[in-house]
C-alpha cells in the first residue's frame, strides 16, 4: 500500500511540472474566428473555441438595429483537449452589411460584415501564408505575428486567404495548444479599425500534416476540425475547393500534395472549375508549395515543386488565369508572366521565352512570404523571377474593382515591397469630334482609357461598317488618342469607331463618329463679339463667336476654326475651336495691355471676310491706404498701371461718389501715384478712387479707399462741482469730434493714472463727473477728441484738488447711548459728513469700526446720501461698553461710545434722569419680551398730563424722552402699564 502511495505522489509531481511548463491545462478564453463555407454575400460561419458543455448559439443583428435574432449550430471535440469548437452558420444575411453578434457564454459584442453584391466600390483582401512558427519559437513567432497583424488589419480587408502552414503543428495532437495560440492571436489582432473581424479562407500546408506530403485527411486532425471550408462543400474531408463571391471573384484553394494528390482528380477538378468561371472578372488560385521556388536550398526540380508546376501551370495558362499565389519558401516573390511551356518544365527554354523582358501575357506567381514564421532564408534570383525580397515578414493586399486588380506586398514595418496592377476590363473609349477637317483629310480623336496599352481603329464609308475603308479595320494604331486620315474624297461621309486594348482584354467598340468634308462660304459665315469694351487686366473677357456656313448655306458642325488678331495683341484660352451643332465656335479673349484689337477668323483654310473690334481699356489701378493724414488734409496713394499717360482722381464723402467735393471730380493729377488732398474738414470720412488714361482710353475705376481726417484738439477748462471725492472735468468742443477720451492722474506727467480713468470713452459731451477719489488730493485731467479711428493730440492739462472733510463739524450720534445686550435690539448710529466749506457731502464711503468688544455692525447706509448721512445699526449679546470709530473716505472723523446692558429678563421702570429737571428728562424702561406698553404722566393731583407711549414695544432697553417746558413746576408721577401690571415713580420739575 505504501508503495502505491509513493508512486502516486511521484506521478502527481511529474504532472505538476509538466502542466507548469505549458502542458494541456493551460487556460484559454473564448476565441472567435470566422470563415465562409457558402455564398460570402449572404452567409457567415461563426466559430469559437470554449469549454465543453456550452450551447452552440449565436445572437446577431444588423448594425443599427435593436432587435436580436438567434441561430444554433453544433460543436466538435478537439483532439487531445477538453475544449470544443462551436460553429453556427448564419444565412439569409444582406450583402455588404455590417452585423453585430455575440456567442453563447460571452456577453461581449463583436462585428463582422458580409461581402458586397458587386464591385461598385473596391474590395480588399489579404493573401498570406506561414502564420505561426513552431512551438519552439513561440515567443518570437507571437511577436512577429502581432507586428505584422497590426498592418494587415489596418489595411481594412474584407477577409484573408491563408495559403497553408497556419499553426506549424505537423498534425501532432500533443501540440494542440499551438493551435489555441494561433486562434488567440487572430481573435485579438485581426480586427479592422472599424471593429470588424477578418474571416479566414484557409488552404492546406505541409505543416498541417506529420509527413509534409503524401498523407491522408486523417493525418491532419486539426485542419479538418477547426475549418468547415472547404470540406462542407463536399460533405467529406476534401481540402481543395472554390469560394465564389457572386460572379465577380472566385477564390480557388488547392492542396499541394499534403492530404490529396496533385495529379488526377484534383487537377481535373481545377481545370473544370476554371473553365466554368470564364465570366468572372477575378479568379485567383491559392496554395502552399511553390512550383516556382525562390529558396536557395530548394531547386526547381524538387518532387513537390515539379508536381505543382508541371500539373497546374498549363491549367492556369490555358484558362487565362493571370495571378496565382503560392507560398512555402518564406521569401516574397513575383515572377515574370509565364506563358506556354513544355509538359515538363526544367529550364527557361521550356517556356519559349515568354517569360522574357518584353513578355506581358502569361501567369504571374506571387506570394511566398512569411507572416509569423521564421524569415531568415536566403533567396536565389532565378530566370523566372521579376521581384524577390527575403528576410522580411510580409503579406499581400489585393484590391479588386470591376476594371482592375492591384496586388501590393507589405513588409513587417508597413513598407511597400512591391506593387503591380492588371486591368482586367476596359471601358470602350469615348469618341470625340474629329479635328483638322479639310476637303481631303481629318483627324479621328478619342479619349484614352485607363489601363489601355493600344487602340484598334475602324474606318468606313457606311455607318454599319460593312465596307472597310482601305486597310482600316481593327487597325492597331498604338497608344495614341488621335489618328490622321488623308487623301479622302470630299464628296463622301466617313465614319470611325475605336476599341481599347491591353495584353489581357479588349474593350467593346465606341460609338460611331461621322465626318463630313465641306467647303466654307467666307461671305455667309460671320464673326460677332459679346462685349466691345473690356478691361485689360487678363481677367475681364469678351466672347467672339464665329458662325461657319458652307456653300450650300448650311451650318457646319465639328469644323475647326482659328482666331487671329489682325491688329493688336491676341490673347485667348484657345485660338483653335471646333464648331458646335449650331455651326458656332466660341473664343474667350482678354488682354494685358490697353489697345483696340481687330479680330478675324479662319474656318478650315478659308478666311472669313467679317472682322470685329474689342477696345481694351486700362485696367483699374489698385488704390492704397492714405498717408500723411492730418485734420485738414491727407495724401491719397495707388499702384502704377503700366503704359499710363495720366490718372483721373475723385474724392467724395460717400462710397457711391454721389457727393464729390468741389475741385476733385475727374481731376487730372498727372502720371503720378499719389496726390495730396487739402481743404477738407476735421474728423470726416472721405473716399477716393482713380482711373488710368492711355491713348485717350479711360480705364476702370480703382476700388474706393476711405480715410478719416483727425479731429481738432479740444481745450480743457476749469472743473466744477468739486466735492471731497469728485469733480466735474470740463472742456470746449473740438471740430470733427465724434466723442472724447479722458485721462485723470495724480501727477502732471500722467504717469500715475487713476484706476478707471485711463483713456476712458466719455461720449460726445463737454463735461464728465470724476468720482471715487480721495479727499484733499490734487488731481490732473486732460482730454483727446476722437473720430474713429483717429485721435487728436492731448488737450492742455487742468489740475484740481478735492475738498477736505471737516472733521470738527461732521457729526456722530446715536438715538440712545444704551441698549439691551440681547442680540436683537439694534441701536442706530448716524453720521453726517461735511466738507471744508460746510457743504453736506454725498456718495462718501463711511466705515464704522468697533475698537473693542464683540458687537455686530449692520451697514444700513454706508454711503452718504444727499443729506450727507450714513447709517449703521449695532447689536450685542454681551453686556459691555463698546467704542466705535468712524472713517469717511480714509479720513478719521471721531468716535462714539455705547453701553450694552445686561438682559435681566424682567420688566423694569427706571429712575428718570436728570431729576429734578428743568425741561427735559429721560425715563428708562426694560422690556423683557414683545408686549403692549403704556407710559403716562400724571400731576400731583393724579390728573393725566401726557401719554408718552401707547403701542407694541419689542424686547429691549429704551430711554423715553419727556419735555415739560409747557408744564408748571412741581411733583409729577410717571406710570408704566403693561399686561404684567403697573409701575409708578415720581419726578420733580423745577423752573
Amino acid at each position: 500500500m505504501q508503495k502505491i502511495y509513493t508512486f502516486l505522489r511521484y506521478v502527481v509531481v511529474i504532472l505538476t511540472v509538466f502542466l507548469t511548463m505549458g502542458g494541456l491545462q493551460k487556460v484559454y478564453g473564448q476565441y472567435i474566428y470566422l470563415e465562409w463555407v457558402e455564398d460570402p454575400t449572404e452567409t457567415m460561419a461563426v466559430n469559437w473555441i470554449d469549454d465543453a458543455g456550452g450551447n452552440s448559439t449565436v445572437e446577431y443583428r444588423a448594425e443599427g438595429s435593436s432587435n436580436w435574432s438567434d441561430k444554433s449550430g453544433n460543436s466538435r471535440s478537439i483532439p487531445n483537449s477538453a475544449k470544443r469548437v462551436y460553429t453556427v452558420k448564419l444565412s439569409g444575411l444582406s450583402a455588404g452589411q455590417g452585423y453585430e453578434f455575440r456567442a453563447e457564454g460571452s456577453g461581449d459584442i463583436y462585428k463582422f460584415r458580409t461581402a458586397p453584391n458587386s464591385l461598385n466600390s473596391p474590395l480588399r483582401f489579404l493573401v498570406a501564408g506561414d502564420l505561426l512558427d513552431s512551438p519552439s519559437q513561440l515567443a518570437e513567432a507571437k511577436s512577429d505575428f502581432v507586428k505584422v497583424s497590426q498592418h494587415a488589419a489596418g489595411s481594412d480587408p474584407h477577409f484573408a486567404v491563408i495559403g497553408g502552414d497556419l499553426a506549424n503543428a505537423k498534425g501532432d495532437e500533443s501540440l494542440v495548444n499551438h493551435w489555441m495560440d494561433l486562434f488567440e492571436l487572430w481573435h485579438e489582432n485581426m480586427i479592422t479599425e472599424d471593429g470588424y473581424f477578418v474571416p479566414i479562407v484557409a488552404a492546406m500546408g505541409n505543416n498541417e500534416v506529420p509527413n509534409s506530403y503524401g498523407d491522408s485527411p486523417e493525418d491532419s486532425p486539426f485542419f479538418y476540425t477547426f475549418f468547415r471550408y472547404p470540406q462542407d462543400l463536399w460533405g467529406s474531408k476534401i481540402s481543395y475547393g472554390k469560394l465564389d463571391f457572386n460572379d465577380y471573384l472566385s477564390i480557388v484553394t488547392l492542396d499541394s500534395d499534403h492530404t490529396h494528390r496533385i495529379p488526377g482528380t484534383q487537377t481535373t477538378w481545377l481545370d473544370n472549375t476554371l473553365k466554368n468561371r470564364k465570366n468572372f472578372r477575378h479568379v485567383i488560385p491559392v496554395y502552399h508549395v511553390a512550383g516556382w521556388p525562390t529558396f536557395k536550398s530548394r531547386t526547381l526540380f524538387g518532387t513537390q515543386e515539379n508536381l505543382v508546376r508541371n500539373n497546374w501551370h498549363k491549367v492556369f495558362n490555358n484558362n487565362d488565369i493571370r495571378l496565382v499565389f503560392e507560398h512555402h519558401d518564406h521569401i516574397y516573390k513575383r515572377t515574370l508572366p509565364i506563358g506556354d511551356c513544355d509538359d515538363e518544365i526544367r529550364h527557361e527554354l521550356s517556356c519559349e521565352n515568354e517569360y522574357g523582358d518584353d513578355a506581358k501575357d502569361g501567369v504571374i506567381y506571387m506570394g511566398g512570404g512569411s507572416w509569423g514564421s521564421e524569415n531568415s532564408r536566403e533567396a536565389e534570383n532565378r530566370w523566372y523571377l521579376d521581384k524577390i525580397t527575403d528576410e522580411i515578414h510580409n503579406f499581400v493586399v489585393v484590391e479588386i474593382t470591376d476594371h482592375r486588380r492591384t496586388a501590393t506586398a507589405i513588409g513587417e514595418d508597413n513598407q511597400v515591397l512591391d506593387e503591380f496592377t492588371d486591368f482586367v476590363f476596359l471601358d470602350p473609349p469615348v469618341v470625340l469630334s474629329p479635328a483638322e477637317i479639310t476637303e481631303e483629310s481629318f483627324t479621328a480623336r478619342w479619349e484614352k482609357v485607363e489601363g489601355a496599352e493600344s487602340y484598334l481603329l475602324d474606318i468606313s464609308t457606311d455607318k454599319n461598317f460593312k465596307n472597310t475603308f482601305r486597310s482600316y479595320s481593327n487597325k492597331d494604331v498604338g497608344d495614341v488618342d488621335e489618328f490622321q486620315l488623308v487623301d479622302l474624297d470630299p464628296s463622301k461621309i466617313y465614319y470611325y469607331r475605336v476599341r481599347a486594348k491591353n495584353i489581357l482584354t479588349t474593350s467593346q467598340t465606341s460609338e460611331v463618329m461621322p465626318v463630313q468634308l465641306v467647303k466654307v462660304d467666307p461671305d455667309l459665315s460671320s464673326v460677332t463679339v459679346s462685349k466691345d469694351v473690356v478691361e485689360a487686366n487678363e481677367e475681364d473677357t469678351s466672347t467672339i463667336t464665329v458662325t461657319v456656313i458652307d456653300e450650300d448655306e448650311e451650318l457646319v458642325e465639328n469644323f475647326l476654326v482659328t482666331l487671329f488678331a489682325e491688329e493688336g495683341n491676341l490673347l485667348t484660352d484657345d485660338n483653335t475651336v471646333r464648331t458646335n451643332s449650331d455651326g458656332q465656335a466660341e473664343f474667350t479673349v482678354f488682354n494685358d495691355r490697353s489697345e483696340v484689337v481687330t479680330y478675324g477668323a479662319i474656318a478650315g483654310t478659308e478666311e472669313i471676310n467679317q472682322k470685329v473690334q474689342v477696345t481694351f481699356i486700362p485696367r483699374a489701378p489698385v488704390s492704397l491706404s492714405a498717408t500723411d493724414v492730418e485734420n485738414r488734409q491727407f495724401t491719397a496713394n495707388w499702384e502704377m498701371v503700366e503704359n499710363t499717360d495720366h490718372y483721373l482722381f475723385d474724392v467724395a464723402t460717400d462710397s457711391d461718389f454721389s457727393n464729390i467735393i468741389s475741385g476733385y471730380q475727374s481731376l487730372n493729377v498727372g502720371n503720378v501715384t499719389s496726390h495730396t488732398v487739402d481743404g477738407v474738414d476735421p474728423g470726416t470720412e472721405y473716399f477716393y478712387r482713380v482711373r488710368a488714361v492711355t491713348d485717350e482710353l479711360i480705364g476702370v475705376n480703382s476700388q474706393p479707399i476711405s480715410t478719416t481726417t483727425f479731429p481738432d484738439t479740444p481745450v480743457a477748462v476749469e472743473p466744477s462741482d468739486i466735492t471731497v471725492i469728485s469733480f466735474n472735468a470740463n472742456w470746449e468742443a473740438a471740430e470733427g469730434a465724434e466723442n472724447y477720451r479722458l485721462d485723470v492722474a495724480r501727477d502732471s506727467n500722467f504717469e500715475s493714472l487713476v484706476e478707471g480713468y485711463e483713456n476712458i470713452d466719455v461720449g460726445n459731451v463737454q463735461m464728465y463727473e470724476v468720482d471715487g477719489l480721495l479727499p484733499d488730493r490734487e488731481y490732473y485731467y486732460r482730454v483727446v477728441s476722437e473720430a474713429e479711428p483717429r485721435l487728436s493730440e492731448n488737450s492742455n492739462t487742468i489740475n484740481v484738488s478735492t475738498l477736505s472733510i471737516d472733521t470738527e463739524n461732521s457729526e456722530i450720534f446715536s438715538s440712545q447711548l444704551r441698549v439691551l445686550a440681547n442680540g436683537d435690539q439694534s441701536n442706530t448710529i448716524e453720521i453726517i459728513i461735511l466738507g471744508e466749506d460746510g457743504s453736506l457731502q454725498e456718495a462718501v464711503d463711511v466705515q464704522l469700526i468697533a475698537e473693542n468688544g464683540s458687537s455686530q455692525i449692520e451697514e444700513i447706509q454706508p454711503v452718504t446720501d444727499e443729506e450727507g448721512v450714513a447709517l449703521f445699526g449695532v447689536t450685542n449679546t454681551t453686556a459691555e461698553k463698546v467704542t466705535y470709530s468712524v472713517i469717511a473716505a480714509t479720513v478719521e472723523i471721531g468716535d462714539i461710545e455705547l453701553e450694552f446692558l445686561e438682559d435681566e429678563g424682567i420688566l423694569s421702570l427706571g429712575d428718570n434722569f436728570p431729576n429734578p429737571f428743568r425741561f427735559d428728562s429721560s425715563i428708562p424702561l426694560r422690556i423683557p419680551r414683545s408686549m403692549h406698553v403704556e407710559l403716562r404722566i400724571f400731576n400731583s393731583l393724579g390728573a393725566p398730563v401726557r401719554t408718552l407711549l401707547d403701542q407694541e414695544v419689542e424686547t429691549g432697553y429704551y430711554e423715553v424722552p419727556f419735555n415739560g417746558a409747557d408744564l408748571a413746576a412741581g411733583v409729577y408721577f410717571y406710570r408704566l402699564i403693561t399686561e404684567e401690571g403697573t409701575k409708578t415713580k415720581k419726578m420733580v420739575l423745577v423752573k
